[in-house]
């Protein structure tokens, strides 16, 4: 009897401590069975620069119809956008999705940690209430960072869509590795790999981007940070450079200053992060114009210093002016939280300058050019995925209506209705 006792207990305990693991999950939806139209709104579609009324039809996970004289589906369910914007669900190009951030600020240890096991469903949930169908993900242990991106893809958990680098090139001793890494033996080992020779990066690059299940980039810190930490190598660099441009994807690589920007562009970066803390010389801006290289300014991250994001603003300001191509990214960290930063960043760009249109388009369109999967979404197209927002009010001219978020869909499923996050 004891033992059938103790069996019993046990078997409860289980019971309880997978139910306790579930709830809360904010786990996948199904598909709708039925068509989706959405009437009454203007498209803007990411594409052109101006918005024009139609219908936006969803079968399944595509969008089928897009335009003044679509048809509409047999018992298609119809949405009213109400004189709203319809426009592609935006993407966040710059996230560390296991970083610290004030979306479980409040939370005890045990919480916090509870909530990593989960997947930290709050930070999920976050992205879909600012409309994020889609973001990218550097410096997250990679094994990590690639199993929620399976577990999104498969539908078992909801999310943004993850396109991900995982671990980051730097240099031996090199930041983050000596920086907020320092002490964490496991984010040492599964976050960065620290090289120092040409031979290695190209071993290491072609190694991780041949694997049954690669990430989706390559990234780098090439920036000393004022002398306090050694740096990548030029031929480091330059050899990740040419790996990632002969596997077709992307190289995105953390500068600080004009010197290191330049020289991470000759390498072959597809995307800069941070770009420069001082103020661009013509020789920097130009550059940078001319590469087509994608410039991440992160302004949110020095909101809080505002000699520093002056100038920031200042750079972002002189790049657009020249041609160049900008883009959005929140790396929210800290007491900033996932989802509303990038609505910040936003906000930041228009006051810098840049058009509420282009900032738009640059949240959307350009973001997916640039992670190589414009073919399947970024714009409201025949035959890309469905993911569409309703905003109430007009984004492109107004950027303060870019979180008023009315309606979203996420690869044709329902995640915002009527306002209302769906939570299984």
């Amino acid at each position: 009897m004891v033992a059938i006792s103790f069996l019993l207990l046990g078997s409860i305990s289980s019971a309880f401590l997978f139910l306790t693991y579930r709830t809360g999950m904010y786990e996948g939806t199904e598909m709708p069975e039925q068509a989706i139209v959405i009437k009454n709104g203007m498209i803007f579609d990411g594409i052109n620069d101006t918005a024009y009324q139609g219908l936006i039809v969803v079968e399944g996970e595509l969008i089928s119809c897009v335009g003044p004289d679509c048809p509409t589906p047999d018992n298609a369910r119809v949405i009213d956008a109400e004189g709203g914007t319809v426009l592609p669900a935006y993407i966040d190009m710059c996230t560390q999705f296991y970083a610290p951030s004030g979306d479980e600020a409040k939370l005890g240890t045990l919480k916090k940690l509870f909530s990593f096991v989960q997947q930290r469903p709050e930070v999920r949930k976050n992205f879909h209430r600012s409309g994020i169908s889609a973001i990218r993900s550097t410096g997250d242990a990679l094994d990590n960072i690639l199993a929620l991106r399976l577990q999104i893809a498969e539908a078992d958990l909801s999310g943004p869509k993850i396109y991900a680098s995982g671990l980051m090139f730097t240099a031996p001793g090199g930041y983050p590795a000596a920086a907020h890494y320092a002490g964490n033996e496991f984010l040492i080992e599964n976050g960065t790999r620290q090289i120092d020779r040409a031979e290695e990066a190209t071993r290491i690059a072609q190694a991780l981007l041949a694997d049954k299940r690669p990430p989706n980039g390559l990234k780098a810190v090439y920036e000393d940070f004022d002398g306090a930490y050694p740096k990548l190598s030029e031929e480091g660099l330059a050899a990740l450079g040419k790996v990632a441009s002969e596997k077709a994807t992307w190289l995105a690589v953390h500068t600080e200053s004009n010197a290191h920007l330049r020289e991470a562009l000759a390498a072959g970066a597809t995307i800069i992060e941070y770009g420069s803390h001082e103020a661009m010389d013509s020789l920097t801006i130009a550059s940078l114009a001319s590469s087509n290289a994608l410039f991440l300014p992160m302004l949110g991250r020095a909101k809080g210093n505002p000699d520093r994001l002056s100038i920031l603003q200042e750079n972002v300001s002189k790049v657009y002016q020249a041609g160049g191509q900008l883009g959005v990214g929140s790396d929210a960290q800290d007491q900033l939280s996932f989802g509303n930063s990038l609505h910040e960043e936003m906000s930041l760009l228009v006051e810098a300058g840049v058009p509420a249109l282009e900032v738009i388009k640059a949240a959307t369109q350009v973001a997916s050019r640039y992670l190589k999967a414009d073919d399947i979404m970024g714009g409201l197209q025949v035959g890309k995925l469905a993911n569409v927002l309703v905003i109430k009010g007009k984004p492109y001219e107004q950027i303060q209506d870019s979180y008023k978020l009315q309606w979203m869909l996420q690869e044709g499923k329902w995640i915002i209705e009527n306002q209302e996050l769906i939570d299984p």
